[in-house]
């Protein structure tokens, strides 16, 4: 289930863009089953984080209600062995291990179908690399 944290819900509702409030932001995914509340600590093991050449990510100018990542390889290497379960989209000034009411975040769960993030394989190994062609956020 895609959550929102309620920085990220405080963020969109004033006078910023979903772009400004994300800018440089970054992907961790993790095993086991997503908080109850994007606004909660991560749980389970951080099997990886996604960047943009070792930086932040960014997105396009949004078109008919949805954005989409931007050109940039969108790039991550396994850190830890365990399977995919769920995503964490975060501010780059965010620590997403910490509980936060203030800061922007996008939680979702990963599955091989059916979730917010659908992946061919959600095996992550040390080491694996996994390459995001394809990253989109509607209303």
């Amino acid at each position: 289930m895609l959550r929102r944290s309620t920085g990220f819900k405080n963020a969109l509702l004033g006078t910023n863009a979903f772009s400004a409030i994300l800018a440089n932001c970054y992907i961790n995914i993790y095993s086991g089953t997503q908080p109850a509340s994007a606004d909660s600590a991560a749980s389970g093991v951080l099997l990886m984080t996604i960047t943009a050449d070792g930086g932040g990510l960014n997105f396009d100018t949004p078109s008919a209600g949805v954005i989409a990542k931007d050109s940039t390889d969108w790039l991550g290497t396994g850190i830890a062995e365990g399977v995919a379960g769920w995503f964490r989209l975060y501010e780059n000034t965010d620590d997403p291990a910490l509980a936060s009411t203030t800061k922007a975040r996008i939680d979702g769960q990963i599955a091989i179908s059916g979730a917010e993030w659908n992946m061919s394989s959600t095996a992550i190994s040390v080491g694996s690399i996994l390459e995001v062609y394809s990253f989109t956020y509607g209303l």
